[in-house]
């Protein structure tokens, strides 16, 4: 695994949201079980709507800051994007109809500019790579987070080795 690098400014227009589920809990310092739980429930309901074609953008928030390791509370969002790809800012965001239930939600995306960082390697190395960007990297650039970043995860984690895995780290600045 390489450190984030910083690979773009991004701008996100007005009115993106993402369906999200929720999960809570991080087990020695990681949210394996909770994104397993609400990537599992996010995955159900869109199948279930005939929907997941439609997903063009892969997502997780990570809105707490741990207590520590093993913080029962802590929040993992997942969520999917209909219509609007992150990585190449095409398509006009949409919000199919969807059965709401369980911690189903649309969450509305930040607007405006972001600060893109890659990560290489397992997604439980992400919260090492958090650390590097908000500790050295927006130090450095002269920016400052103005909310929690949200991960995009450009390779599938079920057919992508967890040392190839890519991931872009989104702050909003």
């Amino acid at each position: 695994m390489n450190g984030p690098r910083f690979i773009r400014f991004a701008e996100l227009p007005a009115g993106l949201a993402a369906l999200t589920a929720t999960a809570r809990g991080m087990e020695e310092g990681r949210f394996s079980r909770a994104s397993a739980e609400a990537f599992g429930e996010l995955a159900r309901a869109t199948r279930l709507a005939g929907r997941i074609q439609e997903v063009r953008s892969c997502i997780s928030i990570s809105p707490d800051t741990p207590a520590g390791p093993d913080d029962a509370d802590c929040r993992f969002v997942a969520g999917y994007l209909f219509g609007h790809d992150l990585r190449t800012g095409q398509g006009a965001g949409e919000r199919p109809a969807v059965t709401m239930h369980g911690s189903l939600a649309w969450l509305p995306l930040a607007s405006g500019r972001y600060a893109v960082f890659g990560h290489q390697g397992p997604q439980d190395t992400l919260a090492q790579a958090w650390r590097e960007v908000f500790d050295t990297a927006l130090p450095a650039m002269g920016l400052q987070a103005r909310a929690a970043p949200l991960d995009l995860m450009v390779d599938d984690r079920r057919d992508t080795p967890a040392q190839a895995l890519r991931t872009e780290i989104w702050v909003p600045v």
